[in-house]
């Protein structure tokens, strides 16, 4: 038998065994994808104010990738290095922000809370690059690797230790103790923190959720798909709107020069810090301490407007000592 004819025999064979009613995998087609289907329209319909918010931040998310991509093409990159790396660091924070929000709306909202641990970091990177706190050789940890010969493991390994050293002490100065925030602030923003620690190792909140159902829904079924669970939605939906307005508040820095994007660029980012404070503020109505942390951690470290641009980052011994 060929290598082609071992492989025929091979899809075959699986065909054969995992296939219902003609379709492999198609039992999921009776179960778990309608519930799926299920789950996410019940969330996209309960939190329609969320929904409006969200998808307006994506149009103006992807409307500002294309000046960006436009600006280049007219003016070109600027003369250093790093741009590029900038850009391509929004690019994957945009695609990293849709996987989550398409977990969300097909009934996995706390999988995609998980996701969303790792874009409130990368974007807390992004500003401290813009307060000369960092650099992005440092953040990479390559700011004192060789540059004269191929690297060992060695150099890995301390390129490896650098780079999570320089991220404790970024998050040190942005949120953490040394940051200037209230004490209060601090805390609760370790607690927010802690609480995706929870549903990135092992998926604590998903299972907290689902004993729940099994001790106190006697009738409820064992399902392979997903139950909507409309806390898990709640806190998908709260950390979602906090971090993309702290993502609204760094897309200026993507401009070459300063206001680049031009005015009704300028009018659209307002429109959406306004209607992300606003959001933020509700939450706080209802007795959530977060809301306040957020907006003075908006306002302590993402104090950016539409007249920042793109500089070379450099650090700033005031902001990064």
């Amino acid at each position: 038998m060929t290598r082609q004819e071992e492989i025929a025999a091979w899809q075959k064979r699986l065909e054969a065994t995992f296939s219902t009613n003609g379709i492999v995998g198609g039992r999921l087609l009776t179960s778990v994808l309608a519930l799926e289907q299920q789950s996410g329209t019940t969330f996209v319909t309960t939190f329609k104010g969320y929904r409006v918010l969200i998808d307006a931040f994506f149009e103006f998310f992807a409307e500002s990738l294309e000046k960006t991509i436009l600006e280049i093409r007219t003016i070109g990159y600027p003369k250093d290095d790093t741009y590029s790396s900038i850009l391509l660091e929004f690019q994957l924070i945009f695609r990293a922000f849709r996987a989550a929000e398409s977990l969300a709306c097909n009934g996995y909202p706390l999988d995609g809370y998980a996701l969303l641990r790792n874009l409130a970091e990368r974007v807390v990177v992004i500003a401290s690059l813009i307060h000369g706190i960092s650099t992005l050789e440092k953040v990479i940890g390559t700011d004192e690797a060789p540059k004269d010969r191929k690297w060992t493991l060695d150099d890995k390994q301390q390129i490896r230790r650098r780079r999570k050293r320089e991220e404790r002490r970024i998050f040190d100065l942005m949120t953490g103790r040394k940051s200037g925030l209230s004490p209060d602030a601090v805390k609760e923003l370790e607690l927010w923190n802690s609480m995706f620690d929870m549903q990135v190792h092992g998926s604590q909140l998903s299972k907290f959720g689902e004993v729940g159902r099994w001790m106190f829904e006697k009738e409820a079924p064992f399902s392979l798909g997903p139950q909507y669970d409309e806390d898990g939605a709640a806190m998908y939906f709260n950390r979602s709107t906090e971090i993309a307005w702290l993502i609204v508040r760094v897309l200026p820095y993507l401009q070459q020069k300063s206001r680049s994007f031009g005015m009704d660029w300028e009018r659209k980012w307002q429109i959406m810090d306004d209607s992300f404070r606003f959001s933020v503020e509700s939450l706080g109505l209802l007795g959530k301490k977060i809301a306040a942390v957020m907006i003075e951690l908006v306002e302590a470290k993402f104090s950016f407007t539409p007249a920042i641009h793109y500089v070379e980052p450099r650090l700033e011994p005031k902001l990064g000592q």
